[in-house]
């Protein structure tokens, strides 16, 4: 009786893991041309700041991406904890072993170590110092003939599993045993009939995080995975209408269309014309939020839209990202990068005093929280990191 529970147990966690792999989220263009206005009270019930230390060792450029994980912020090579506090920084810029060309922009950790991808793979201690472990990613290209994945792209992040690093360029994943940097897995997501410079100009694909899970989608690939060890799990189909999808032609034709834009010519704004792509994709738990960028039919520019999927009603909400906007501290427009049932936003500290005399110039009140955090910061300080809380 009890192998029988048992064996009714696996079967009804296994059919529960088939309806859910099969759930389809469509997107069309008139749900697009009819989207919503949404307060961010809607969502989250309060909203905290993270002040990063400044110090000459970890002063951030203008531009930086910044990434969350359970243990620390990544801020480019500068690792951060959640208090604010800097604590190290990855990798070196120049041409010796164990150094970048252009830097470090990827890093994680894993097991008390810290790893970094771009043109290589390196391993570091806890100290951010190089173990010497080291893997080539321009060899392996080298390896596949020219022809097929680019590991050796700077744009891609590297993500811990529980025995394995995964890594992903723009038409396959791969999973890295960490004590060796032997890759055991290739996994192939989009199908490439190009050459390693088609892929290396092409969006790598995006990773985010969802409890003790990773989340992995591709542009041109409809799936959203779960990463497991050796595993990519289906879990939701984003059918995007085929009159508004991006074809497969913007990834196979990339490498000559850049070169007719940079000549200025406009083969890419036609086959981009009006045409819709996922780049991110976050769960929490009551939501599934979709990130797609839709390319104008007149001009260059591409609007943001947020796909707010709730999980529990399978009901969308379409909001254009312009009309996502903080009605709590009153901080405008906010961004969605989402982490542990937080959406965040980073501000400067000039942009944070440029919302405060707008509002003193209208009139407007201003929240006590902010006009407090104002005066603990100052013009060339490190950004500060708002942090919305989802509403349980």
């Amino acid at each position: 009786m009890k192998n029988i529970n048992t064996i009714l147990i696996i079967l009804f966690n296994f059919s529960s893991l088939i309806v859910h792999s099969q759930t389809t989220i469509p997107i069309t263009k008139s749900m697009l041309d009819k989207s919503i206005k949404m307060p961010l009270s809607e969502l989250v019930d309060s909203v905290t700041f993270i002040k990063l230390e400044t110090k000459a060792e970890c002063f951030l450029p203008s531009n930086f991406g910044i990434r969350f994980t359970k243990d620390f912020i990544f801020c480019d090579n500068k690792v951060f904890q959640w208090n604010g506090r800097w604590k190290l920084n990855i990798g070196q810029r120049g041409r010796g072993p164990y150094e970048e060309v252009d830097g470090v922009t990827n890093v994680t950790s894993k097991d008390g170590k810290f790893y970094s991808k771009s043109y290589k793979l390196i391993e570091y201690d806890a100290t951010g110092k190089p173990t010497k472990k080291v893997k080539n990613l321009w060899s392996e290209n080298r390896d596949r003939n020219a022809v097929g994945s680019s590991l050796a792209n700077a744009n891609a992040n590297i993500i811990p599993l529980r025995n394995y690093l995964f890594l992903s360029a723009a038409d396959a994943v791969y999973f890295v045993n960490p004590e060796n940097f032997q890759i055991v897995n290739r996994r192939i997501v989009v199908n490439n009939k190009a050459t390693l410079d088609v892929v290396r100009n092409n969006s790598p694909g995006n990773t985010t995080s969802y409890r003790d899970n990773f989340l992995y989608c591709n542009r041109f690939n409809d799936t959203v995975f779960y990463v497991k060890d050796m595993i990519l799990q289906p879990m939701w189909v984003i059918n995007v209408g085929k009159d508004i999808k991006l074809p497969m032609e913007a990834y196979e034709k990339i490498v000559d269309y850049m070169n007719d834009w940079a000549s200025g010519g406009t083969r890419i704004d036609e086959v981009r014309s009006g045409k819709v792509s996922i780049s991110n994709v976050y769960e929490t738990n009551n939501y599934l939020f979709i990130r797609a960028l839709r390319f104008a039919t007149s001009d260059r520019k591409i609007s943001n839209y947020y796909i707010c999927y709730n999980k529990k009603m399978k009901t969308s909400k379409v909001i254009n990202s312009k009309d996502f906007v903080d009605d709590i501290l009153g901080l405008g427009v906010y961004s969605l990068q989402i982490y542990d049932e937080k959406i965040f936003q980073t501000l400067w500290p000039h942009e944070i005093f440029d919302i405060i005399d707008k509002k003193k110039k209208a009139g407007e009140k201003i929240h006590p929280k902010l006009e407090a955090l104002s005066r603990q910061i100052n013009e060339g300080d490190n950004p500060v990191i708002f942090v919305a809380h989802l509403k349980k």
